[in-house]
């Protein structure tokens, strides 16, 4: 597995278990190999509520584009809760989706079953999906 698309599972699980909701983020390894994260709100723009996921999403977005044309990303994982249904499935299902981008082949969009019972969060084998748009 790879460690950002890893420890982003790990950390998404965790914020779902201690808030009762997911809200977008992304994790990002910068060029000197530094970690930092991009939540919507952080970097000056309006405070998003939880209820608008698609507003913190574009805020996320937005300044990762900024960062990546200033060249500080290396690699990116953009983690949001989602409900999908994919084809041949009989019914729409929770996934934990992490968009992964780092130039390679790796690059795309792993979508992770996810369930939550008892207040504990858990995921289970993902499917691997294209990029929308490759930025990396």
């Amino acid at each position: 597995m790879l460690t950002l698309v890893g420890e982003t599972a790990g950390l998404a699980l965790d914020l779902l278990e201690k808030n009762g909701i997911l809200v977008p983020f992304c994790k990002v390894r910068a060029v000197d190999q530094k970690s930092m994260f991009i939540c919507a709100g952080d970097h000056g723009e309006d405070t998003y509520s939880d209820d608008d996921p698609q507003r913190c999403a574009d805020s996320i977005l937005a300044e990762l584009k900024r960062r990546i044309s200033s060249g500080e990303v290396l690699e990116f994982a953009f983690c949001a809760d989602r409900i999908m249904k994919f084809q041949g499935d009989p019914v729409e299902r929770r996934m934990l989706a992490i968009e992964f981008q780092n130039g390679t082949e790796e690059t795309g969009v792993y979508y992770f079953p996810l369930s939550v019972e008892d207040g504990k969060a858990s995921v289970g084998s993902y499917r691997i999906g294209d990029v929308q748009e490759k930025l990396l």
